[in-house]
């Protein structure tokens, strides 16, 4: 049901059918639609019955050198009606007629990880921060595993894929944004109070992956939250730490200092043409991310 663009009827048809000895036989029996057979493949749908393996090691292999790219091309030889080969309707997977490689490379962890995302919301063979993870050594990002090894009130560096903002009721008036990120190895939660929201809004609200920077507050041997300072996007740290490594990084996250928390907020309401007068606090809905649908949550009330 996670696959883009299937239909319930596809669905039953998958099911029904099982098991498929290969593509061409899938395409005979469940009759998919293209879009969603192309789907299928580029999800991952086939490795098992082709004989990809090594899915942790980061690459696929087949004896036979079929790639994802292969099936793609049978998919479009067999929506024109051209045969691909004789059809195996043998349930051996170990033999397929069919199995001939185009030479196309096989897909690499990139490619693979971005056609999960956008076929299934999912990050499936490599998490998303894996690709991060030479970045944030370098820049000493804490992770959500070693989170309780920091001290109380020490300046940290987190960074994760969005899971949630949200901006609950509080009895002060004052808007606070709770934001909690994925880093593949758990959960981090940060609170945006004021003093941190208005530089950071843009990033806060428009990035799914970020890089956040708080200071951390001991409540307990089990127990630490985070307030956040500011937070940046972390696809353009990235490219700063490519390009210009850890120095070209520090340049940009300076330029935004900590808050100072001491100092009054300046609140500025909007005064309409009929006179009313908006709160401060009046949540603006902010631009649609640009990111997988699933991997953004919404929560009731929450911009962005």
């Amino acid at each position: 049901t996670d696959v883009k663009e299937i239909s319930t009827e596809e669905i039953e048809r998958l099911i029904s059918g099982q098991p498929y000895s290969s593509l061409s036989d899938l395409w005979e029996r469940a009759r998919p639609s293209v879009p969603v057979a192309e789907n299928l493949v580029v999800a991952g749908a086939f490795d098992a019955l082709y004989g990809f393996v090594n899915h942790d090691a980061g690459h696929y292999s087949s004896s036979n050198r079929i790639t994802r790219r292969d099936l793609l091309l049978q998919i479009s030889d067999l929506a024109r009606g051209k045969p691909v080969a004789t059809a195996q309707l043998s349930f051996d997977i170990t033999d397929h007629s069919e199995n001939r490689s185009s030479g196309l490379p096989e897909m690499n962890s990139a490619e693979r990880v971005r056609s999960e995302l956008e076929v299934l919301g999912l990050d499936v063979s490599s998490h998303v921060m894996h690709f991060y993870a030479d970045c944030l050594d370098a820049l000493q990002v804490v992770r959500s595993r070693d989170l309780l090894q920091c001290r109380n009130q020490q300046t940290i560096f987190i960074a994760g894929v969005k899971v949630a903002t949200q901006m609950p009721p509080v009895r002060s008036g004052k808007r606070v944004v709770f934001l909690t990120l994925d880093d593949s190895t758990g959960p981090l939660d940060a609170a945006f109070f004021e003093d941190a929201q208005g530089p950071f809004a843009h990033d806060l609200f428009n990035s799914w992956m970020l890089l956040v920077r708080g200071v951390t507050r001991r409540t307990g041997p089990r127990g630490i939250s985070l307030r956040a300072t500011g937070c940046w996007d972390l696809g353009t740290v990235r490219r700063l730490w490519l390009s210009g490594g850890v120095p070209a990084v520090n340049e940009h996250v300076l330029a935004h200092p900590i808050p100072d928390t001491g100092a009054p907020v300046k609140r500025v309401s909007l005064v309409h043409a009929s006179g009313f007068k908006q709160s401060p606090y009046a949540d603006i809905k902010s631009p649609a991310p640009v990111a997988p649908s699933k991997l953004w949550h919404r929560s009731p009330g929450t911009p962005g």
